[in-house]
């Protein structure tokens, strides 16, 4: 009364063809290597370097627009530091004359180690560049004539230079003379003199300086440095020079009037 065929379960195993029943269990792992997959857009590597960083993280279409445009902006950017390495000149520098401190500081200020005589260079910057400039910093140091220790200066910061223009500059500039800097008085025995105090007439005073400029144009920085020397008048306006210990006014005086006794008597003809 029963039916004797038994119902047959699925065969786990493979089939008469020699193919891989769906069913075995062993068909959820695939017999193909390891990262073999059927994705095409899997098998692509992920953009790294330059396109990871720059642009759109995981999308090949977006990263190759990105990659792009970032390529084009780096050599946009070197073919312009190109062309100011090559076509860039630098700003002409010229002094125009003697103008008062631009800080307000007194011409002259006296003090018991020596004394500080103030003003201002009023230079002129002549930039040739279609592009613009800016100097990080000016900076100069002050020499007397025939002495090798600084004895002054100035620096100023951050100046815009216009381009293809001429810009003017009231630059900060102070003479500060030490008895430290000067141990036998030759330079205070040559202000004394040019200054009048020691009985001859007035002359104008020689500083000699150089001038440092720091310029950046674009991304370029260049530091082109200048030897100048500035004409002023005395600043001295009382006739006296401050009571420095070991320097004797009077004494200077003799020394070099004696000197110009000598220089300017007419020798005796033979006869």
């Amino acid at each position: 009364m029963y039916s004797t065929s038994s119902t047959s379960s699925p065969n786990p195993g493979p089939t008469n063809h020699g193919q891989e029943n769906p069913l075995s269990p062993t068909s959820a792992y695939s017999s193909k290597p390891f990262l073999d997959y059927d994705d095409d857009d899997e098998k692509r590597a992920k953009p790294g370097g330059l396109m990871k960083y720059c642009c759109c993280g995981g999308r090949i279409t977006c990263c190759k627009a990105c990659a792009i445009i970032c390529c084009i902006l780096v050599l946009l950017i070197i073919g312009i530091a190109a062309a100011v390495l090559l076509w860039a000149r630098p700003p002409k520098v010229d002094f125009l004359g003697i103008v008062p401190s631009p800080n307000g500081l007194p011409a002259y200020n006296a003090n018991t180690a020596g004394f500080d005589f103030n003003f201002g260079l009023q230079i002129q910057v002549d930039n040739p560049n279609i592009v613009g400039a800016n100097f990080e910093m000016i900076k100069a140091i002050a020499f007397y004539p025939g002495h090798s220790d600084p004895i002054g200066g100035g620096n100023l910061t951050d100046v815009t230079i216009s381009a293809k223009g001429k810009t003017i500059i009231d630059f900060p500039f102070s003479v500060n003379y030490n008895k430290d800097i000067d141990p036998g008085f030759a330079i205070l025995f040559d202000i004394a003199q040019k200054c009048g105090l020691t009985g001859g007439e007035k002359q104008k005073l020689e500083i000699d300086y150089k001038l440092t400029l720091t310029i950046k144009i674009l991304l370029i920085t260049i530091n082109p440095s200048l030897d100048r020397k500035a004409m002023i008048d005395c600043p001295i306006k009382d006739g006296k020079i401050p009571n420095i210990p070991g320097f004797d006014i009077g004494k200077a005086a003799k020394q070099i009037g004696g000197k110009r006794d000598l220089s300017t008597k007419t020798p005796k003809r033979p006869y």
